[in-house]
């Protein structure tokens, strides 16, 4: 088979997406299928058009791969692409719009709401502790801040380039993240950090904070799968997903709440999807070409 592996993209995660496409080169070279690298980020469609791919798999995080944008423009080229569709990815990069389809599904998500940096700087927008955070980025870029007592000012926003953010109430306890491949949770992940878990703790870190399996009662790892697939089949995704949670373990079960979903996560071996693939007994390459496979058009 002829793959186009797309990646790069103009997001703030264009070189996290490369990373996830040199590995997702290796591990197709390493199936026996041609593959070409494209960079979305620039132009690219022309070159795409006539190295005339079976399939395109992304592997990318962001703009335009996590917005819609690229699937809607493979619909129209008539390229089967993995993961999941243009409605599915442009609403999961939105996370208001996301949690507030997941709420009317019954799934537990924060409190939270849009509002403008002026209103945030100007005084304190809900009860502490809360978070601050874009309503459309992932991988912990774009601003990220935790309040937690009401004494001291609101923070100022340092970086600029957008104006609204998400204020969201911070859930206590753990911070916990799983993988569905199809209709199956492959595992969690527990991490171990004070406040929020940002970039820096993400990326630099995650070999110190992260556990895979994480070490839950049954009943509360039960609960967790379970969200994670309504999660996936609520948003209308396909293929590969990750849902990223925070667990208040006063509540037991019910102090699992749902952050956000993933539709695009990042794509390496030692990823936290490459890694719930592994503990399920699927290695990357076989990982590489369940995805292959999965991929249609009209997703």
């Amino acid at each position: 088979m002829r793959i186009a592996i797309m990646t790069g993209g103009h997001s703030l995660e264009r070189e996290l997406s490369f990373r996830s496409g040199t590995e997702a080169e290796w591990a197709i070279k390493e199936l026996g299928h041609d593959c070409k690298t494209f960079d979305v980020g620039s132009a690219f469609v022309h070159d795409l058009t006539a190295y005339a791919p079976d399939v395109a798999f992304c592997a990318l995080l962001g703009a335009p791969g996590e917005n819609g944008e690229l699937q809607g423009l493979l619909e129209l080229l008539e390229i089967p692409y993995t993961h999941s569709g243009t409605l599915a990815t442009a609403l999961t990069m939105d996370k208001t719009k996301s949690k507030a389809v997941l709420s009317e599904s019954n799934l537990p998500v924060p409190k939270g709401k849009l509002v403008h940096r002026q209103d945030i700087e100007a005084e304190h927008q809900m009860d502490a502790p809360y978070v601050i955070k874009p309503n459309d980025n992932g991988s912990s870029l774009g601003g990220l801040y935790l309040v937690e007592n009401l004494d001291n000012p609101p923070p100022k926003i340092k970086e600029n380039g957008r104006d609204i953010f998400m204020i969201e109430e911070y859930v206590p306890g753990r911070e916990l993240t799983v993988s569905v491949l199809g209709d199956r949770p492959l595992a969690a992940s527990q991490f171990e950090f004070e406040g929020v878990n940002d970039y820096v703790t993400k990326y630099h870190h995650a070999s110190e904070n992260h556990t895979v399996p994480a070490q839950l009662p049954c009943d509360v790892e039960t609960r967790l799968m379970d969200l994670a697939l309504a999660t996936h089949r609520a948003l209308g995704c396909r293929g590969l997903t990750r849902t990223d949670f925070r667990w208040d373990e006063a509540r037991g079960p019910d102090g699992l709440y749902i952050l956000e979903l993933n539709s695009q996560p990042g794509f390496r071996r030692n990823s936290y999807s490459g890694l719930h693939a592994k503990h399920c007994g699927i290695d990357f390459p076989q990982l590489c070409d369940w995805l292959i496979q999965d991929a249609s058009l009209m997703r």
